[in-house]
């Protein structure tokens, strides 16, 4: 089998640590050129679960994530690979989708084509909330939601999956409302709620990236509830909307919004989170 010595991507950031010391370890060794690995993955997409999954882990995804560029055509095997019953398999999955989606140095036409398919079916995951903190199934929704934080998308799935996010953020909203008056071990609510804020710091994090941001009142109003996040990412993603759309439509948001967001950060400066000071301090850079 022909070797060779690849670049190493630079997209890296959306991989956990574990997984980028795995890719490093796997960079000091000698590779099969992506030809050869992509026919791997598509082997493996189509292969029965129980047996690929290693091989998946330590042989082809680390080796295909050295590469500079990954194969539009690779994205249905992506796909099928989220079925895969391993959190590993899923990360490294939805990191290769969110590089192909983020279209650089792709032909537009055929980009477009790809992503118009690839991004309906990612978002169908998103359809159900409320799984279990630690369940793949919550796991894979916070990495496809890290995987929709792009510069653009096709404009015939941009305000389907916008709806999504909005949804998704409402449906968030009343499960925390409904934590309140449930009878449970704060154990057990402390571990829904950091699930919870989560699964809101990725879609205010999606619905903050250039291809979903806007100024419209009904996406403000997720944003000044997000403000109370518990994951501190997520709030700073809610900060940050709300500022640029101070900038850019200071009357529109303090019409439809501005009651709700002093409220928002009465309640904040009230609060003993260390968040409060994060809300309420002056100077402090959102963005």
């Amino acid at each position: 089998m022909a070797t060779q010595t690849p670049v190493q991507a630079r997209p890296m950031a959306s991989l956990s640590a574990y997984q980028q010391k795995m890719v490093t370890v796997v960079y000091k060794t000698q590779c099969p050129p992506p030809s050869e690995l992509a026919q791997t993955v598509r082997q493996f997409s189509s292969a029965d679960a129980r047996t690929v999954t290693k091989q998946l882990v330590l042989v082809a995804l680390p080796r295909l994530a050295l590469y500079p560029t990954v194969d539009l055509a690779l994205a249905g095997n992506f796909l099928q690979l989220l079925s895969q019953q391993d959190r590993s398999v899923t990360r490294l999955v939805v990191y290769f989708l969110k590089r192909i989606l983020a279209c650089d140095g792709r032909a537009y036409s055929q980009w477009e084509e790809m992503a118009t398919k690839v991004v309906p079916i990612m978002t169908k995951e998103l359809a159900t909330t409320g799984h279990k903190p630690g369940t793949l199934e919550h796991v894979r929704q916070v990495a496809l939601l890290g995987a929709l934080a792009l510069r653009r998308v096709p404009d015939p799935v941009k305000e389907p999956t916008k709806r999504l996010l909005l949804a998704l953020l409402d449906s968030i909203a009343k499960q925390e409302e409904e934590a309140k008056t449930q009878r449970k071990s704060k154990t057990k609510l402390e571990q829904r709620a950091v699930a919870r804020g989560a699964l809101q710091r990725a879609a205010l994090g999606a619905l903050r990236s250039p291809a979903f941001m806007t100024s419209e009142v009904e996406a403000l109003s997720r944003a000044v509830i997000g403000l109370g996040c518990v994951d501190g990412v997520g709030a700073r993603h809610a900060a940050a909307i709300l500022s640029k759309a101070a900038a850019q439509k200071p009357v529109a948001l303090a019409a439809g919004e501005f009651k709700l967001f002093r409220r928002a950060m009465s309640v904040a400066a009230a609060s003993k989170d260390p968040k409060a000071n994060f809300i309420t301090g002056g100077g402090v850079v959102l963005n």
